[in-house]
């Protein structure tokens, strides 16, 4: 094991007077113990020298120790020099190095044992409790605990600090977390870093622990029992690369459990790639589902969080967990829940009751396809839920559900006002009764788009503008006259109604008149 400046500094059995340093916290490549002898020195040995030699060696680059006094002496910026009492001697000196480069020598022995054998969790952080007498945790990027070490056998900290082995955090814990912009910022970093006291009322040391470059889990240090040493940054870094190794091997922190190539099936069959029907079926009956099912997609926007803290894998899980009969996979920057219903109604299930607490619970919002009962329809349905949830969050953004059935009109509209400009779609007549309204201030426009809303019903529209059926008619009578429609021609009505949908979409100002204005 490499050593630095503040491992030595920290783990030496000599009185230290100054430490004078500019490295890096973290950087370990000290490998080495030599003596000074006035000539080209190993880059990675730490130098004993003579106190008579120390004017000469300030101004050079390397790190030195030496039984001297420091007083305020010019240094070099690559120079650093540990300076302890003048009565050691220089093989005192190395006597206490030596045991220093020993006893670390000895723990990543011993650590590398742990791997090797598949140690739990405990007994990796059982062995750094010496080193850093604080409690010591790692969690992962879903924010469950993995495991919690402390020196105190009647669990005070475990109490204190509000750690449940094993479990997730709680709900409120976690949605303040993804919350604040703070607490997110801290998944990009990549050494060892602080929270600060003000977050929790202590300071924690904590190391983002990644695979693939992905944030998968967060070993830490409670700054309770003692203050944090410099030292604990290189250590903490360090210790979580076995953590790492860990991890990697950990099962309980895979995906959810799917059968061989299942998770290919639906990808292939979201990419509408050809694909055998035998062999569908095959891989399909291993996880008790048929071609011929009768299915739902459901498409659930991640937050910028969880894309960030890499914990899609974890919520599919969650969602298997709750939903009977469901399959999670992530597609695009979505998670994918598809859910066998089999003979229900997704309606008459406790899916739905399941899913919106689910969604509730976690800040997130989700569209739901129609149901289908084939699944080489699969993307087809897929876009529905997409479809669903991007025009549900521009309508009804309080909302936590949508369902196509409920906004596939609007989604028609969206494509079609996307593409063709609203006055284009304008019929001939209806830009003749608007123009006559602002002329006249008249509300005939309104009248009519009330009137078709209806079904074309003289009573509800009546009583929708609070005028007798006789004054209904005389309107209908005038906008019939105006425009010079046929408003019981059935393709007519479809197309006003859908060029009043675009005006609704674009707020536009006839259609939001005071009822003063109305009579």
């Amino acid at each position: 094991m490499n050593l630095n400046v503040y491992i030595l500094a920290d783990y030496l059995s000599l009185e230290i007077h100054h430490v004078i340093t500019t490295l890096s916290l973290t950087e370990c490549s000290i490998q080495y113990i030599d003596f000074y002898a006035g000539s080209f020195q190993n880059q990675n040995s730490i130098i004993i020298i003579d106190k008579k030699y120390l004017s000469e060696v300030l101004k050079k680059e390397g790190l030195y120790i030496c039984a001297a006094s420091y007083t305020g002496q010019e240094m070099s910026d690559k120079c650093s020099v540990i300076f302890v009492d003048e009565r050691y001697t220089a093989m005192d000196i190395f006597r206490a190095l030596t045991d220093v480069f020993e006893k670390f020598r000895k723990l990543e022995e011993q650590l590398y044992q742990l791997a090797a054998e598949q140690a739990d969790y405990h007994a990796f952080g059982n062995i750094m409790l010496p080193l850093f007498n604080n409690p010591i945790a790692t969690y992962t990027a879903a924010h469950r605990n993995l495991f919690f070490c402390e020196d105190n056998p009647k669990d005070f900290y475990r109490e204190y600090l509000g750690v449940k082995e094993y479990s997730y955090l709680e709900d409120q814990d976690i949605q303040e977390m993804k919350l604040d912009s703070d607490f997110i910022a801290t998944i990009q970093t990549v050494t060892p870093s602080i929270f600060p006291a003000s977050m929790w009322g202590y300071r924690i040391l904590y190391y983002n622990i990644r695979l693939s470059n992905l944030y998968v889990a967060r070993s830490m240090i409670y700054e309770v029992e003692r203050p944090l040493k410099k030292s604990d940054w290189a250590l903490l870094e360090f210790w979580s690369h076995f953590l790492t190794y860990k991890i990697r091997i950990d099962p309980s922190l895979e995906g959810p459990s799917h059968p061989p190539k299942f998770d290919d099936i639906l990808s292939g069959l979201l990419r509408k790639d050809p694909l055998e029907r035998e062999l569908c079926e095959n891989v399909l009956s291993k996880y008790g589902w048929s071609i011929y099912d009768r299915y739902i997609c459901i498409c659930i926007e991640q937050s910028k969080y969880d894309q960030q803290a890499n914990t899609s894998l974890s919520i599919c899980v969650n969602l298997e967990i709750q939903i009977r009969g469901s399959a999670a996979v992530v597609a695009d920057n979505n998670i994918l829940l598809i859910v066998n219903i089999g003979e229900k109604s997704f309606q008459d299930t406790l899916i739905r009751e399941t899913l919106s607490s689910f969604l509730r619970d976690n800040i997130l919002k989700a569209g739901i396809s129609q149901e289908f009962s084939n699944l080489f329809h699969l993307s087809d349905y897929y876009e529905q839920t997409k479809m669903a949830l991007q025009a549900g969050k521009t309508i009804d953004p309080m909302y936590w559900i949508y369902y196509y059935d409920n906004y596939i009109l609007a989604s028609c509209i969206n494509e079609f006002t996307g593409r063709y400009s609203l006055r284009s779609l304008c019929p001939e007549g209806i830009a003749e009764l608007i123009e006559y309204d602002k002329k006249n201030g008249r509300t005939f426009t309104y009248t009519l788009q009330t009137y078709l809303k209806n079904n074309s019903s003289l009573a509800k529209t009546a009583r929708c503008l609070f005028i007798q059926r006789n004054a209904l008619l005389y309107r209908l009578r005038r906008i019939q006259e105006i425009t010079k429609l046929k408003l019981d021609n059935e393709d007519t009505r479809l197309l006003i109604q859908l060029f009043f949908k675009g005006c609704e979409k674009e707020k536009i100002d006839f259609l939001n008149l005071t009822a003063e204005q109305q009579k």
